[in-house]
């Protein structure tokens, strides 16, 4: 499943962001990265079900993979993005 954060309409790039999966059993899934990718894991509740820049660079979009090892229950996402001392927190 893709998730994807993106500056839309007159809003500049964002330079930062974190995505966290809110899941309701141990082990739902978890996030997958590439080596080679400009992010990288962190472990809130649960290995592997945050994400955040390893960058600051100016960002438009940014598409995540959560791979879905127990479908079925609710899964939540929370993001965190921030963008020249402005900071935005949506729930997906």
């Amino acid at each position: 499943m893709n998730v994807t954060l993106t500056s839309t309409g007159p809003s500049p790039p964002f330079k930062g962001f974190l995505l966290r999966a809110q899941t309701q059993v141990p082990n739902q899934g978890h996030f997958n990265l590439n080596p080679n990718d400009p992010y990288h894991q962190l472990t809130c509740s649960q290995t592997q079900t945050a994400i955040t820049h390893s960058d600051t660079h100016p960002k438009f979009m940014v598409t995540l993979t959560w791979v879905i090892l127990i479908p079925g229950p609710k899964l939540n996402f929370e993001a965190t993005v921030g963008s020249l001392l402005k900071i935005q927190s949506i729930q997906l």
